[in-house]
């Protein structure tokens, strides 16, 4: 096992963001599964989208991984790339199962609209991340040490529409679930808000509390593990939560 290049706070960020994306992960295709066994093959897009909500750690965990048994990692143009690239998809993916979910009249609109954001995003990104002038690939971020992006300009662009846009659909979501006149109901909307709160919440700290404290990292990235545990539940409540819930 090769660890000599890897400070102690630099393991600990290594491990939390592997474990991070693992349980992220393993919960949606949890979400996918479910569905699939339940008949429900339409909202299978929906466990994907929670799945993808594990990648900004990818890159990361694939660095973590190659240190260990290879003592090197990621060159910083594949790592920046796949860090941020998925965001794109992950974005589309949940605006095609919101407007399934809240019944949209529009949703063909707007998933297009979200498609055209998406593919010039894409267009600019590999533009400037491959051009091979650095000030160009700045735009979009330079690996500062082995685990941390200094995001450009265009990805915290793209990176605030995206996440401002599933925390506003899914809190939507979430809220006219609460409105219906069931108390299961009611409370899988609650579990399904406070999912996107814990979420954004660990996420964006993660993002700005630098990595020296390693017990904030801790912290945040099990925000969003525990998120992922809350979403789980608002689609697939256990029998016996559902029934105490149900005669309270």
């Amino acid at each position: 096992m090769a660890l000599t290049d890897l400070t102690q706070i630099e393991f600990i960020e290594g491990l939390f963001a592997l474990l991070t994306l693992t349980i992220t992960v393993c919960i949606g295709i949890g979400v996918m599964y479910k569905f699939k066994k339940t008949d429900n093959s339409k909202l299978i897009p929906v466990g994907l989208f929670w799945a993808l909500m594990g990648t900004p750690w990818l890159s990361a965990s694939i660095t973590f991984v190659m240190f260990i048994f290879l003592d090197y990692g990621l060159p910083s143009i594949l790592y920046i790339c796949i860090a941020t690239s998925p965001y794109a998809i992950t974005l589309l993916i949940w605006i095609h199962s919101y407007g399934i979910l809240t019944e949209l009249e529009k949703r063909r609109a707007l998933f297009y609209f979200y498609c055209i954001i998406a593919i010039s995003f894409y267009i600019l990104f590999f533009l400037l991340l491959f051009s091979g002038d650095p000030e160009l690939v700045a735009l979009v971020g330079v690996l500062e040490g082995k685990f941390n992006i200094s995001f450009g300009i265009l990805v915290r662009i793209y990176g605030l529409i995206a996440f401002l846009s599933i925390f506003i659909t899914g809190m939507h979501f979430a809220i006219k679930t609460m409105r219906i006149d069931e108390k299961l109901i009611k409370w899988k909307g609650r579990l399904l808000a406070m999912a996107f709160i814990f979420y954004t919440t660990g996420l964006i700290a993660d993002s700005f509390v630098p990595t020296i404290y390693p017990f904030f990292t801790a912290l945040f990235r099990a925000l969003v593990i525990f998120s992922g545990i809350l979403f789980y539940l608002a689609f697939f409540l256990p029998k016996r939560l559902a029934d105490a819930i149900t005669k309270s």
